[in-house]
């Protein structure tokens, strides 16, 4: 699907969506171009959320920014014992 531009509009506004990675950018455009939206899609380059921040001041002009970011925690390996996956 094309990436969002000015001679395209959607009901729904200029949508940019900040993602994390490749597997990330193709499942938001097999979305959108299911549901007929026409969005412009970012990787952001690295893990901290103020990256995104500063990717959606870059693109001011758009009407909605969705960021899709994974969180990663520390978790505690004890509480894993004796789970079988």
């Amino acid at each position: 699907m094309p990436e969002c531009s000015g001679e395209r509009r959607s009901p729904h506004g200029k949508v940019l969506v900040v993602v994390e990675g490749e597997s990330d950018r193709g499942v938001v455009s097999a979305i959108a171009g299911k549901l007929g939206v026409a969005v412009r899609i970012i990787k952001m380059r690295g893990n901290r959320l103020d990256k995104a921040v500063r990717l959606i001041r870059q693109y001011s002009d758009y009407d909605k920014a969705i960021v899709l970011k994974d969180l990663h925690c520390s978790t505690n390996t004890n509480s894993l014992e004796g789970w079988k996956g």
